[in-house]
């Protein structure tokens, strides 16, 4: 049912669903963000800090994160090992995400604090109990199943 204007000419009633919502994601390499993580390398913490920096196209040295680190000389590329975790980190951001050196930076900054929590990895030592199945007769319906499977990873925030 139209809705009169003052002027006395019509227009359409606005309905509830008379909107549009429009999401999108931008793609591309310049959009990209990548994260390689090497836990306990076999070649050792630093020789896999060695062959990231060799792929790094004029590495410089960067020495605002606190450990050995390097990037490349445009800023879209970051490399660090963090001894305390055994754990090498590379960061790939393309420059739709990071636009300078200050926001790769940060990107870092974030991943060296995550590597260094012990509470951030699975507990070796973790309790991990058999799954409670009845036997019986049971015909074809359990009880309970008790499996807890999710209980020993640590939620990605």
């Amino acid at each position: 049912m139209p809705s009169w204007r003052l002027d006395g000419t019509s227009q359409p009633a606005q309905m509830a669903w008379d909107s549009a919502n429009y999401r999108a994601s931008a793609r591309g390499p310049e959009h990209a963000f990548r994260i390689k993580v090497t836990r306990a390398p076999s070649i050792g913490l630093s020789a896999a800090l060695a062959q990231v920096q060799a792929k790094l196209v004029d590495a410089v040295p960067e020495s605002k994160l606190g450990v050995p680190a390097w990037r490349d000389a445009a800023g879209e590329t970051l490399g660090f090992a963090v001894d305390s975790a055994d754990t090498v980190v590379e960061i790939q951001c393309g420059p739709g995400v990071c636009p300078d050196v200050t926001s790769l930076r940060a990107f870092g900054q974030r991943a060296l604090d995550k590597a260094r929590d012990p509470s951030n990895f699975v507990d070796p030592n973790a309790w991990r109990p058999q799954p409670f199945v009845p036997r019986g007769n049971v015909k074809g319906r359990a009880d309970r199943i008790w499996w807890p499977a999710g209980r020993f990873w640590v939620p990605v925030d």
